[in-house]
């Protein structure tokens, strides 16, 4: 894991400087310097999404995204919301509630900081696929990822139905505060 790789590609993809259509070639330029397999696996297209819902699958939950998106047309409306995501404290309660599942030979790969999981993917072989901020989705090595994205990673293994995760994310959307 190269650190001096990984901050590069925080600037690209989270640093401002680029827009999402320049990410591809603001990465291979980099590669004169920084080494890497950093590859586009697909650009953005379809519904909006995160690494989470990628890594596991879910994105296109009707449930989930009505959800997030009743949300966050309330925000638009000026009207209070609970602010609810498919982000970190969601997987950690996949984790707690065992539906999620600490496996070494398990196809989604956790990326923590410190004990939040912060990032997800899904490994194919020895490379990972994974949805990088707002921008597109990539094939790279374990490591070959932006800084922010965690310090210590964790393979697991999903073992519900999508019915289940979207109960599970439905009760805890109920339990958040409005604000």
């Amino acid at each position: 894991m190269t650190s001096a790789l990984r901050q590069e590609l925080e600037q690209i993809t989270n640093g401002g400087k680029h827009a999402i259509s320049r990410h591809e070639a603001a990465i291979a330029e980099i590669s004169a310097t920084h080494a890497n397999r950093v590859r586009l696996f697909s650009p953005l297209v379809g519904m909006p999404h995160n690494c989470f819902l990628f890594a596991l699958g879910v994105v296109n939950s009707d449930v989930i995204q009505e959800i997030l998106v009743r949300d966050a047309m309330l925000l638009d409306r000026g009207k209070p919301r609970k602010d609810v995501k498919f982000g970190s404290e969601f997987m950690e309660e996949l984790v707690t509630s065992g539906l999620l599942q600490p496996d070494e030979n398990g196809e989604i790969i956790v990326y923590f900081d410190e004990a939040k999981p912060v990032h997800a993917g899904l490994m194919i072989g020895d490379r990972v696929r994974s949805k990088w901020g707002i921008g597109n989705t990539w094939e790279h090595e374990l490591w070959e990822v932006p800084e922010s994205y965690g310090n210590s990673a964790r393979r697991f293994s999903l073992v519900c139905d999508l019915g289940e995760v979207e109960k599970l994310f439905r009760d805890y959307a109920s339990r958040l505060p409005v604000r």
